[in-house]
Formats: structure tokens, C-alpha cells, sequence
């Protein structure tokens, strides 16, 4: 009996011991690590030139593109006489593109674009991207004088000489002094044009100044075409409505009126329509007798250069494709 409760007390004090150990089994605990702070973003401190910029002429205005420069919030677009360089900040945009109207046709303007950034308070630009480009330009007819003439607001004197840029009903007309004037023809001499026949307008610009010309006038019309002559580079247009735009489809070199005999300018309608008159083919008329025809042989080598006496002279086959796709109510642009 002794035997057995001794065995028992032993089991019982193991029992306990191993209890005991394990009570006082170490306890692990988990490293706590600190969360990395993020690394403040670097600041910007230049910003690249703008690149691939182009410019398009337009009805009264220029428009500018470029592409996007990484990190900047605007850009900065600055103007001046071409060969000047006294440039004036004329605009800031979010954009990369600017339509930007000129104060006049005949000059040609410096244009340079900055990209911006504001950064800590700081004003970050580039180095300018910079080009050059005017308005369409028109051609202008220089004429004298023969006698003085009074107008309510101004006397112009025998003697002098001015610019027309327009004409029509037999008067040439011309801004003199801020105003609009008008002067006929059997009242002047020496009439002499300027106008440019070494290079045209593009594809491009014609579509944007024909957009741009029948937006500010407000000009609506349904027909499938628009015609536009450009009196400065004796070139003519022809353009298709598509989703709403006008799109360049055809161009080619006309030959307009002589300084002497010009054509009528303005926004005129085709007509009427005569396939053959004094041997010459393909009548578009869109003033009278004044109309878009056809010349062949010799008169051909004249196109690009003023030589008609108002008409608006064509290549045979260009003046057949307007006589038998342009119906008559077509727009004709004389610009």
C-alpha cells in the first residue's frame, strides 16, 4: 500500500512540474515595423520647348498648334511684328491650340510659345517654341488719283495713291484714314496690282479660312459645294460639306481681272449657266456676265496671273467639272 501511494505522489509531482514549464515557456511576440514614409515628389524645375508647332492662316486670324509638354499647366503665347522683336503677351490657354485674330491681313507676325507651370509659388516657363505666319491675305489694286475728290469725312487729293482691296460695280474701294471709301474706275490711273504668284495656300488652310470666313460672316447655304478664288495667289478652291465642315476636295490656278479690269469681289451665287459664248466654253456666271469659264491654247499659259478683263478664267476641264457639278445657287467667295 506504502508502494502504491508513493507511485501516486510521484506521478502527481511530475504532473505538476511539467505544468509549470510549460507556464513558463517563453512568449514571442511579433516585431513591430514602422511604416516607410513616402518621398516627397520631386519638384519641377524646368519644362521642355514645345515641339512640332505649326501655324494656318485664316479669315482675319492665325491658329496655332502644338504638341503637349509633359508637367505643364498652360501656355503663354506672345506676338510681335515679324522682324520687330517687341513680343506682348496676347493670350494663356490650357490648351494646345490657339485662334488668334490679327490687328491687320497685310503683315506678317513673330509668334512664341512658352510653356508654364506654377510650382511652390513659382512661376516655371520654357524656352520659347517660335514661327511666323499672317492672315490670308487678298490682293490690293494701287491707284492714283486724277482729280481731288471730296468725301463727307475727308478730302483725298489729286495725286494720291491708295490700296483698293475690294471691288465691284465699276468703283474700287479702300480704307483711307479708318474709313471706307470708293472710288470708280474712269477716276483713277496707273492701276497696278499686288498680289502673290510663287506660292498658294494649302489644302489645310483653305478648309480652316473657309470655316472660319462662312462662321464670322454667318453665311448658310444647302448646296454640295462652296467656291473660294483667292485673289492673292490666283488659286481656286473648291470645297464639300462633310459632318458639318468644309473640306478642301479640288483647287487649281484661275486667272482673275487685270488691275484695269477686275474681277468683282465679295461673296457672290452662281447664276447662270451658258455652255458656249463667243467660243469660249463653260459659263458659270455669278455677276452678269462675269464668270467662272473655260480657256484653252494660249490663254491657258495666263493661269496664275491676272489677264481677264473680269471673268474668272479656267481650265477647260476645271470649268467643266464646276459647270456640270455646281448647281446654280452655289456660293462663290471672291476673297
Amino acid at each position: 500500500m506504502k508502494r502504491i501511494i508513493c507511485i501516486l505522489i510521484t506521478i502527481l509531482m511530475l504532473t505538476t512540474m511539467s505544468q509549470a514549464v510549460a507556464f513558463a515557456a517563453p512568449t514571442t511576440t511579433k516585431a513591430t515595423t514602422k511604416a516607410a514614409t513616402p518621398a516627397a515628389p520631386k519638384a519641377i524645375t524646368s519644362l521642355a520647348v514645345p515641339k512640332n508647332v505649326h501655324a494656318l492662316s485664316g479669315f482675319g486670324c492665325v491658329k496655332l498648334t502644338w504638341d503637349p509638354v509633359p508637367n505643364a499647366q498652360y501656355y503663354i503665347i506672345q506676338r510681335s511684328v515679324a522682324g520687330k522683336m517687341k513680343f506682348a503677351q496676347i493670350a494663356t490657354t490650357k490648351e494646345r491650340y490657339l485662334v488668334s485674330p490679327v490687328p491687320g491681313i497685310y503683315t506678317n507676325f513673330a509668334y512664341r510659345i512658352i510653356a508654364a507651370r506654377n510650382e511652390g509659388g513659382k512661376l516655371i516657363q520654357s524656352a520659347p517654341a517660335k514661327i511666323r505666319e499672317s492672315a490670308v491675305s487678298k490682293m490690293r489694286i494701287f491707284v492714283t488719283f486724277k482729280k481731288t475728290k471730296k468725301y463727307d469725312d475727308v478730302t483725298v487729293k489729286k495725286g494720291t495713291r491708295i490700296g483698293a482691296d475690294a471691288y465691284g460695280g465699276g468703283y474700287y474701294i479702300f480704307n483711307y484714314k479708318g474709313k471706307r471709301h470708293a472710288v470708280s474706275r474712269i477716276s483713277v490711273s496707273n492701276q497696278n496690282a499686288d498680289y502673290n504668284r510663287k506660292s498658294n495656300y494649302s489644302k489645310k488652310e483653305a478648309a480652316f479660312f473657309i470655316n472660319e470666313y462662312v462662321r464670322q460672316k454667318k453665311i448658310n447655304t444647302d448646296k454640295k459645294y462652296l467656291i473660294w478664288v483667292s485673289s492673292y495667289t490666283q488659286r481656286l478652291y473648291v470645297f464639300e460639306k462633310k459632318n458639318g465642315v468644309w473640306s478642301t476636295v479640288k483647287n487649281w490656278d484661275v486667272s482673275m481681272g487685270m488691275a484695269s479690269t477686275p474681277s468683282p469681289t465679295g461673296h457672290k451665287v452662281i447664276q447662270k449657266k451658258v455652255p458656249t459664248r463667243h467660243g469660249i466654253r463653260f459659263w458659270n456666271c455669278f455677276s452678269g456676265w462675269n464668270a467662272l469659264h473655260g480657256v484653252s491654247g494660249n490663254m491657258k499659259s495666263h493661269l496664275g496671273r491676272l489677264a481677264s478683263h473680269g471673268c474668272i478664267r479656267n481650265g477647260v476641264t476645271n470649268a467643266g467639272w464646276i459647270y456640270a457639278n455646281c448647281k446654280k445657287g452655289t456660293m462663290v467667295i471672291i476673297y
